[in-house]
């Protein structure tokens, strides 16, 4: 739990950006608990009342701040950039574990998506005209494109081979 992590235990932090990277740090200080709402009304007996801790990490000489993170959990996620923190070797393992399977099932589903997008672009032009048009515009201007490298590709080797017999 991140409200019994002390001064210079590790801390995993995992960032699932682009390129996934975990990074190791040192805990520098964690705040005491306190709860995520201060209010100044009393809590009715048995209402549990969520806490939160502010974890200060050193990383490569660096300090990270954390702030607000529930002190009753050993993984969270942090902010909305794919930020997941953990006082837990084990259960940044899990995490990691649990991303993989993840990531595996949604390439096993690829070849479904790709079959799906063509039926519902077909659908679509079915269904809207003017999508039509645009699809027809889109495919046209992509096949000219197309012919246009080709035929630059051949000039190219004209070009290379006319070059040699001059010479």
């Amino acid at each position: 739990m991140f409200s019994a992590l002390r001064q210079g235990t590790p801390f995993y932090i995992l960032n699932k950006e682009e390129k996934p990277t975990l990074t190791v740090g040192q805990v520098e200080s964690v705040s005491p608990v306190r709860p995520k709402y201060p209010s100044y009304t009393s809590v009715p007996m048995g209402l549990n009342v969520e806490t939160v801790v502010d974890i200060n990490v050193n990383v490569d000489g660096k300090t990270m701040e954390f702030k607000q993170i529930p002190s009753s959990l050993s993984v969270a996620n942090f902010g909305t950039n794919g930020v997941v923190i953990s006082e837990s070797q084990e259960a940044m393992a899990s995490e990691v574990s649990n991303l993989i399977a993840q990531s595996k099932q949604i390439l096993s589903s690829v070849d479904y998506h790709q079959k799906a997008i063509v039926a519902y672009e077909n659908m679509l032009r079915q269904l809207n005209p003017q999508y039509a048009k645009e699809k027809q515009v889109d495919d046209t201007l992509n096949s000219l494109t197309n012919d246009v490298a080709s035929m630059k590709s051949d000039l190219s080797k004209i070009i290379g081979i006319l070059g040699k017999q001059n010479t």
